[in-house]
């Protein structure tokens, strides 16, 4: 009979009874929850974009999300479902990896803060790792395919592994994986800098710190040289944007192939200019964070959190000072981008506070041990204060149901001419749902969309001509003259920015005029607030702005415009619109303006029994609003 080797050790039932525990009394009922609410169908903002990314295997806007691409392919390629619902799938699974990861960080917490109390142990994390996945911008990550939810399963790793590697027994060759996970995060998202100092400190901290018995202080040259090392290998990761943006993919964001467009790229070079724009904005910012917190967490965790901090401060000075610093760091560094959907970069703070929580939570355990009366108290508040939370924010976040996006997008390309060649700068609920809409489902492949504001950029030209090869063909002059100019701007060279500006906005009026009536040119709303009068006078001229369905066709002739059936008021409102939502609010307004437009330019055409149709679906866009709910 072989014999056992010498260093194996039976594993104790009791592990594998806590691990049963954890995910079927916190991540299996998380996992569902979420399931029941995530979306179906495409989101607001870059969800469209990025699930065509992931099914194509392109290159998404900066930072590239190296990782998550990889991620979601694999998603598409396995789950048997449309790609934008494999993609919400993997958000799914990554916020009920996240819950499980939390209830290991808090139990790893305890010890650290003189916590040891058997129930206390078993059941707060578990509490903990619920909070987690109720927090309501957490829950919006389940909900939809975002490149935050993975991202919370990494951040929430380094600092169980951080909190690991504050523990002065652990060895380095264990706390490796911290530098190479820190790497691997790095190349998926870069607000994993916001972990960098607290992270710092968790690996030097036991380098300075009183050794244990028989252990060896390893070289400064091993605790610099290793990490930098690791990191690198991991941060390896993002060396796919350059290998894959060299095959030309259909979605080529930044043209990575070089080393200073994939440094520009990675490092998310663009959106420099909205850190640390005014002390105004910062302030309004932070001060939105935590007015936000009454929502975003359950109200124990408000609660106890201080109770919490206060017993980390005095048990566990080098804990204090690692949540601390991550805390700290990560609301300084959020509240200085100016960005609307600003929510999901303080969730590390919401993660700390949670943490803090529950620490606070099993120091009132604690206090409750010799009285089983008070325990019988306790214990059902907290449970019921967990599904208050869940009940407080199903509605809020339920996405189940929301088809706004699609329905938006398909209206609009449903009332553009057959070939047309539209401009937008509304990426947030049309340029990026048609890159899905066009690219992965087929969905109107004559038209072809221009986003304007990324026509500022010399690499979009090359992914125009794989999209449309036609699209420029009349216009290699104007196209030459305004990328010369552009290629002045993006290297740093002395440049002249009223040219630049004159080209471009005479290539965007070549592009809807050159090629008419075979492929009509029209715009989106935003685009044609852009123009003034005098604007369209010089470089529309001789075509006008004709109101036609849900943007505005140039012709020459106004009469000529067709007749068509107004879009179905009540079949985007159904489909999922929430007045709370900034970019629904500002879809249903150009829904209205055109709406009115087209009833006003019909009856001035003398066509008003078309404008009296025109106008009831006006009056019943505007009934279908005021009886809408706000969640």
């Amino acid at each position: 009979m072989e014999s056992a080797r010498p260093n194996s050790q039976p594993v104790d039932p009791r592990h594998w009874r806590r691990v049963t525990l954890d995910l079927g009394l916190s991540v299996v009922p998380l996992l569902v929850v979420h399931l029941l609410t995530a979306g179906r169908d495409l989101g607001t903002i870059d969800s469209g974009e990025l699930a065509a990314t992931c099914a194509q295997l392109g290159i998404a806007h900066p930072t590239g999300y190296a990782l998550y691409t990889l991620l979601g392919r694999i998603s598409v390629v396995f789950l048997p479902v449309p790609a934008v619902l494999a993609v919400t799938l993997l958000s799914v699974a990554s916020v009920a990896a996240g819950a499980w990861l939390m209830v290991q960080l808090v139990r790893r917490l305890f010890p650290l803060a003189g916590i040891s109390d058997p129930r206390a142990v078993d059941w707060v994390p578990r509490l903990a790792g619920a909070w987690f996945g109720l927090d309501r911008v957490v829950w919006e990550q389940a909900t939809g395919n975002e490149v935050y939810a993975p991202h919370l399963v990494l951040v929430l790793a380094l600092l169980l592994l951080a909190v690991r590697a504050l523990d002065r027994e652990d060895t380095l060759r264990r706390r490796a994986l911290l530098a190479y996970l820190a790497g691997i995060a790095l190349a998926h998202h870069l607000t994993v800098v916001f972990l960098a100092p607290a992270l710092l400190w968790a690996w030097f901290r036991p380098w300075f710190g009183r050794l244990g018995a028989g252990a060896r202080r390893p070289g400064l040259a091993t605790m610099l040289a290793l990490p930098t090392l690791l990191l690198c290998v991991g941060y390896s990761a993002a060396l796919y944007l350059p290998i894959r943006s060299s095959l030309n993919p259909p979605l080529d964001w930044g043209d990575p192939t070089t080393w200073s467009a994939f440094w520009r790229h990675s490092l998310a070079a663009q959106y420099r200019v909205w850190f640390f724009e005014s002390a105004g904005q910062f302030i309004s910012n932070l001060a939105g964070y935590f007015a936000s917190l009454v929502h975003r967490l359950s109200p124990v965790v408000l609660l106890l959190a201080p109770w919490g901090a206060a017993v980390v401060a005095r048990r566990a000075g080098r804990v204090a000072v690692f949540l601390g610093l991550v805390f700290f760091v990560t609301l300084t560094w959020a509240a200085s981008y100016d960005i609307h959907d600003l929510a999901p970069y303080f969730l590390p703070a919401d993660i700390v506070l949670i943490a803090l929580g529950a620490i606070g939570a099993a120091a009132l355990v604690r206090t409750t041990r010799d009285s089983i009366p008070a325990r019988r108290v306790v214990y059902p508040l907290l449970l019921l204060s967990t599904l208050l939370q869940a009940g407080w924010n199903f509605r809020a976040v339920d996405r189940s149901g929301d088809r706004f996006v699609r329905a938006h997008t398909e209206a609009l390309l449903a009332s553009l001419p057959p070939d047309a060649i539209v401009l937008s700068r509304f990426w947030d609920a049309f340029v990026s749902p048609w890159v899905y809409l066009r690219q992965v489902e087929g969905l109107r492949p004559d038209v072809t969309v221009v986003d304007s504001e990324l026509m500022r950029r010399t690499w979009y030209f090359p992914q125009l001509d794989r999209l449309d090869p036609s699209l420029f063909n009349q216009l290699s002059d104007r196209r030459r003259a305004y990328l010369s100019d552009l290629t002045l701007f993006e290297t740093g060279r002395p440049y002249d920015p009223a040219s630049i500006e004159m080209r471009y906005r005479a290539l965007l009026a070549g592009l809807v005029l050159s090629q008419q009536p075979a492929r009509p040119g029209a715009f989106t709303l935003d685009v044609l607030h852009d123009y003034p009068m005098d604007v369209q006078a010089t470089f529309f001229a001789p075509a006008l702005a004709v109101p036609e369905g849900l943007c505005f066709v140039l012709r020459v002739r106004p009469e000529d415009s067709p007749e068509l059936t107004p879009p179905d008021p009540e079949g985007l409102i159904s489909a999922g619109y929430r007045p709370e939502d900034r970019i629904h609010a500002m879809t249903v307004e150009q829904w209205r303006f055109m709406l009115r437009s087209r009833t006003i330019f019909l009856r001035n055409l003398g066509r008003n029994e078309e404008a009296a149709r025109w106008e009831a679906a006006s009056t019943r866009l505007q009934s279908l609003l005021a009886a809408a709910p706000s969640r």
